[in-house]
């Protein structure tokens, strides 16, 4: 065959390859509270990639669906935002004093922040940041996580200071009911099919499994030690659990609700996230300034990543290229920054 017919049948298949060959990014966002700085984790190569300096006391973190925007709120009220390829600040806003929790709507357009010194939810418009409402909690006076249900319909709030969890409406902006929980409440997901939640109450060292059509207790279920941080796997079947005290994550099944496993992962195990494949769980793990990496099949510990000092919250991404950003901003009718 002549040199030029075998390029030509040899090329697409090549160009397969090439594309087959040029994974997307997925990188791991952790806030570290006491260094004031964002690092980015590489996930297929456990390797810090960048630090980025956030403000002074960062208290939450949310980044967006496709990683071009992370969004970090500071203890004095302040909300940052940041894009994530030239790594600037790209704009701020005032949410309240001690935000202590931000969490993204599932459209992208909303941030909701737990202020304490107002014990409110406060509603934040991303193309405008502007604050377009705040919502006043019932069941205590100090809210620390306000967590959207995967509709956007509701908002989960849960104090330091209650037993209970407020339920707020996002369409009327009030708090519709509360469902009584158990005293220190500590973390708050939702399968993704919006039917359950799922929260830790610390001092009964429990689960508890919500109705979101009823808004009330399914089911609750006992871990060895102390609970605080979750994290759904994709599958919908596994619940991982963090015991900081312990150093373990316990494993709950969520076809029987019961606890089917523990394994060793860092001392103060807190915040956790998982890959989109579910293959990879990372741990913060604040008094050792790291995060672990977990198998989620072996329960093996694959890497100890070094990060900022005293990391705090941790968000997955998988992450557009540069161009990709660039248009989806433009959409949102603001100029990507230079």
């Amino acid at each position: 065959m002549h040199k030029l017919s075998l390029w030509a049948a040899w090329l697409p298949a090549f160009f397969c390859v090439t594309a087959a060959a040029d994974p997307r990014l997925i990188n791991a966002y952790v806030v570290n509270e006491g260094s004031a700085s964002l690092s980015i984790i590489d996930t297929p190569t456990e390797k810090v990639t960048a630090t980025v300096n956030v403000g002074e006391r960062p208290r939450g973190l949310a980044v967006s669906s496709e990683g071009e925007r992370a969004y970090v709120s500071l203890e004095d009220g302040t909300l940052v935002e940041r894009d994530m390829f030239s790594r600037i600040e790209s704009a701020r806003a005032t949410l309240g004093g001690l935000p202590y929790s931000i969490d993204l709507s599932p459209d992208g357009k909303l941030i909701a922040a737990a202020v304490q010194n107002s014990a409110e939810v406060v509603l934040m418009d991303l193309a405008t940041m502007r604050t377009v409402k705040k919502i006043p909690i019932r069941s205590g006076k100090q809210p620390t996580n306000a967590v959207f249900s995967p509709d956007g319909r509701w908002i989960y709030v849960r104090t330091e200071d209650g037993p209970a969890l407020d339920v707020v409406d996002v369409r009327q902006g009030t708090v519709a009911t509360s469902i009584t929980v158990g005293p220190r409440l500590r973390d708050i997901a939702f399968t993704a099919d919006g039917s359950r939640a799922y929260v830790t109450a610390e001092q009964g060292s429990e689960v508890a499994v919500i109705d979101v059509l009823r808004h009330t207790v399914l089911a609750r279920m006992k871990t060895s030690s102390a609970p605080f941080g979750m994290a759904l796997h994709p599958d919908g079947k596994r619940v991982f659990v963090s015991a900081p005290g312990a150093g373990k994550v316990h494993v709950l099944d969520t076809g029987s609700n019961t606890i089917v496993a523990e394994f060793d992962a860092c001392n103060g195990a807190s915040r956790m996230a998982l890959t989109p494949d579910g293959s990879k769980l990372y741990v913060t793990c604040g008094p050792a300034n790291e995060v672990a990496v977990i198998d989620t099949r072996t329960s093996a510990r694959l890497a100890r990543v070094p990060v900022g000092v005293t990391p705090a919250h941790i968000a997955i991404r998988e992450a557009n290229t540069q161009d990709e950003d660039a248009e989806r901003f433009e959409r949102r009718g603001k100029p990507k920054p230079p």
